[in-house]
């Protein structure tokens, strides 16, 4: 067997990873980069058959998660190009499509299942559900020509899911050839001079936020990140406030439809209908999406009534909505994505919050492991080579863990 990467050996996603066994190969992610402005065929590897199914030595994609940057090229490869995810990762981006822009869904979709290995071809694959925050995110180990390759996506310790991590580390799979090892935080200092905050101790501090706010909560989140919509809700609930969600995370949870996670349907949850969906409601006829969750319904009148009650999510195009509430006396926003969006050139927010005096409060965790959990990962499953993925700084794996070796993109490392 042998590997090569197509994209991330030096730059924080885009991922692709191919690898070959007795001339047939499969591809592990097929990633958007992150600066890229739109999904275009030109980003794709050149690898034969992806778009026109002409090769039938291609015998798949086997994504880790689906966060843009892993599996954002997927729509446009060819229907006789399975791509494999978790259910409920299949679950959150077709209830997704009408919501968020993004590649269109990959017409052939396979679903596995943790921890249970299937074949493809000369490749046994199996699938370890992981913690990180996309939801139903794994690392995947690959067999093929007695070698073995641990791919681990993206992952983190300090999440709802840790003990997943845990579990891996003190039961790890043997004798891997190579580790292909995300590096994400290597190159964020300030990430790595610490133990990362855990959800539960962010569950904390929002909730402090949440108390001294006299008036309304808004809570800035991406609803794909449900243990970051779950650590809020439990939050808002300690705090004696109602969550109010937008129709598209109503909608992840219905598709999801775990018993752990509540329901647009629970007395402690309402749903509002911001300006743009209900537009793209209106234009598309799709008025059954709303239907479900009449009885659930808020409006901005009962918003405004009693701002103190409530918690609401937030996004930046929600700004005219908010605007025409007479609520934003006491306001507080709650930041909880990757702070370094709030200083990009095209974000409003820190200028709409202090020209209407609401109070912006960042409070988030990172979804990737920090250098102390990469090092535990390293030490547990011993491999013989260590390849840095997933990050700007791949040279400072080498000061971290001794085995590590690195791959420039495209070229290729038999086993």
């Amino acid at each position: 067997m042998r590997l090569r990467i197509h994209r991330g050996s030096h730059e924080i996603g885009g991922n692709c990873v191919e690898l070959e066994a007795q001339g047939q190969s499969i591809l592990l992610d097929l990633g958007l980069p992150l600066d890229a402005t739109d999904v275009d065929a030109s980003l794709l590897p050149q690898v034969p058959g992806l778009t026109d199914g002409s090769n039938p030595n291609l015998l798949g994609i086997v994504l880790s998660h689906i966060h843009g940057d892993h599996n954002g090229l997927t729509g446009l490869v060819h229907d006789r190009v399975p791509v494999f995810m978790g259910s409920q990762a299949r679950s959150i981006l077709l209830a997704s499509q009408f919501f968020v822009r993004q590649s269109p869904v990959p017409p052939s979709i396979q679903t596995y299942i943790n921890q249970t290995p299937f074949n493809l071809g000369p490749f046994r694959i199996t699938p370890f559900l992981m913690d990180h925050s996309a939801f139903d995110a794994y690392s995947l180990l690959v067999e093929a020509d007695d070698k073995r390759v641990f791919y681990s996506g993206d992952l983190r310790a300090h999440g709802r899911k840790a003990s997943l991590v845990e579990n891996l580390l003190a039961h790890p799979p043997l004798a891997i050839d190579c580790l292909l090892l995300e590096g994400t935080t290597l190159s964020r200092t300030t990430e790595g001079q610490h133990s990362p905050e855990t959800e539960r101790q962010l569950e904390d501090r929002i909730l402090g936020c949440i108390k001294q706010t006299s008036g309304l909560v808004l809570a800035a989140f991406s609803p794909q990140n449900v243990d970051r919509f779950v650590t809020i809700f439990k939050a808002t609930k300690r705090a004696g406030r109602t969550f109010i969600a937008d129709l598209y995370l109503a909608r992840l949870l219905d598709a999801l439809d775990l018993q752990s996670l509540p329901s647009a349907r629970d007395d402690a949850f309402r749903v509002y209908l911001p300006r743009l969906q209900k537009q793209r409601i209106v234009r598309q006829q799709a008025f059954d999406l709303s239907a479900d969750y009449r009885s659930s319904r808020i409006f901005p009148k009962e918003i405004a009534a009693h701002p103190d009650q409530w918690v609401m999510l937030f996004r930046e195009s929600m700004m005219t909505d908010i605007a025409r509430m007479p609520v934003l006396h006491g306001t507080t926003l709650i930041y909880s994505l990757w702070p370094g969006y709030l200083d990009r050139p095209s974000n409003q927010l820190r200028a709409w919050c202090e020209d209407n005096h609401i109070g912006l409060e960042t409070c988030h965790t990172s979804g990737h492991a920090d250098p102390k959990t990469l090092i535990r990962i390293a030490q547990a499953l011993k491999p013989s080579t260590v390849v840095p993925i997933h990050t700007e700084v791949a040279d400072l794996m080498l000061t971290l863990i001794p085995a590590t070796r690195l791959l420039p993109d495209g070229v290729w490392m038999s086993l």
